[in-house]
C-alpha cells in the first residue's frame, strides 16, 4: 500500500508546494518509509567489543535525555545485552541511570561476572525513555537515536574511543523487552575505506571489524589490493545475525602493499555499515577508527 501511494503521489500533476501540504495531511504511518518508526521511541546501535590479554572494552552510557530536557525528571535505567561473535546471547544486565549520569561498564568485568571466556563479540544498550519524556513525546512522532561511545583500553590506562555509526534496534515508547529491527531484511552494499594500507601505517597488525545489523546471516568479502591495484588477498566469511566480522591483516601482508594498498568490503547488509579499524602498534598501544 505504501509503495502504491508513493507512486501515485510522485505522479500527481500539482506543484511541489501542494505536494508538501498533501503529504503533511497523510497519516504518519504512510509518511514514514520505515515501518519500524510508527509512533515514538528510541533507536540504538549494535557495537563490537574485544576483551583479550591487556585489552578491555568500556562502555560510557549517557543519560542523554537529561541534556535535551533539563527541566524534566529524567532518571531512568539502561538495559545492556552482551553477545559472542556468533550473535549468541552471553548475558544481560540492567543499571539505574540518574539524571545527568554516565554509566561506566567494563566488558572484561562483565565477562568475569558471567564466568565467560569469550574474547570478541557484539553488544547493545538501551536507555529507557523516562516517563516524563514519553508523556512529552506521545504525540510528536519522535525517535531518539543513541550512537554513544565505547573505548578500547590497553592496560587500563590508554583509552581509544569510537562512536556508534548506524542503527539496529527500535524500541517503541518505553519498551524494554522487545524491539524492531531498523533493517529487518538486510541488503548488500560495498565500502572502500579511505585508508591507504602498507607498512607506513606503523602497526604490527590491523584488525578489520564490522557487525551484522540485519536479521539474517550475510556473507562478506574482503578484497585487499596492492599499490598497483592488483589483488593481494581475498577473504570471505559468513556472519550470523548480531554477529561480529573480524579479520586480521598481519605485518607480512601489510609490508607487501607499498603504502598504497587499499581494501574493499562487499556484502555489507546496511547502507552505513562502515568498517572499524583497530591498529596494533609495536609499543603495544592500540588505535581504533571508523573509515
Amino acid at each position: 500500500m505504501r509503495k502504491i501511494l508513493k507512486g501515485l503521489y510522485q505522479k500527481l500533476p500539482v506543484s511541489a508546494a501542494l505536494k508538501v501540504r498533501l503529504k503533511a495531511a497523510m497519516p504518519y504511518a504512510l509518511q514514514q518509509p520505515n515501518p519500524a518508526l510508527r509512533r515514538f521511541g528510541t533507536v540504538d546501535d549494535l557495537y563490537p567489543w574485544r576483551a583479550e590479554s591487556a585489552l578491555d572494552t568500556r562502555l560510557f552510557v549517557q543519560n542523554y535525555f537529561s541534556f535535551f530536557f533539563p527541566g524534566l525528571d529524567t532518571a531512568t535505567e539502561v538495559h545492556l545485552w552482551l553477545n559472542d561473535a556468533s550473535g549468541r546471547a552471553l548475558g544481560r544486565k540492567t543499571l539505574p541511570l540518574a539524571r545527568m549520569q554516565t554509566a561506566d561498564v567494563s566488558v572484561k568485568a562483565w565477562l568475569a561476572e558471567l564466568g565467560k571466556s569469550e574474547t570478541a563479540g557484539t553488544l547493545l544498550w538501551h536507555v529507557v525513555m523516562p516517563s516524563s519524556v514519553a508523556a512529552f513525546s506521545a504525540d510528536q512522532h519522535a525517535y531518539f537515536t543513541d550512537r554513544g561511545y565505547i573505548a578500547f583500553i590497553k592496560d587500563g590506562v590508554q583509552p581509544s574511543f569510537m562512536h556508534g555509526i548506524d542503527r539496529y534496534a527500535v524500541f517503541q515508547e518505553r519498551e524494554t523487552e522487545t524491539s524492531d529491527r531498523y533493517y529487518p531484511e538486510g541488503e548488500s552494499h560495498a565500502w572502500r575505506p579511505e585508508l591507504p594500507l602498507g607498512a607506513g601505517l606503523g602497526c604490527e597488525s590491523l584488525d578489520i571489524m564490522t557487525v551484522n545489523r540485519s536479521e539474517k546471516p550475510v556473507t562478506l568479502e574482503l578484497l585487499i589490493l596492492d599499490g598497483a591495484g592488483k589483488t593481494a588477498a581475498v577473504r570471505t566469511a559468513t556472519v550470523p545475525a548480531r554477529g561480529l566480522y573480524l579479520e586480521t591483516l598481519d605485518g607480512s601482508l601489510l609490508s607487501r602493499l607499498d603504502d598504497r594498498g587499499a581494501m574493499r568490503v562487499s556484502g555489507l547488509p546496511t547502507p552505513w555499515s562502515r568498517v572499524m579499524i583497530l591498529r596494533r602498534c609495536p609499543g603495544g598501544s592500540v588505535s581504533p577508527m571508523h573509515c
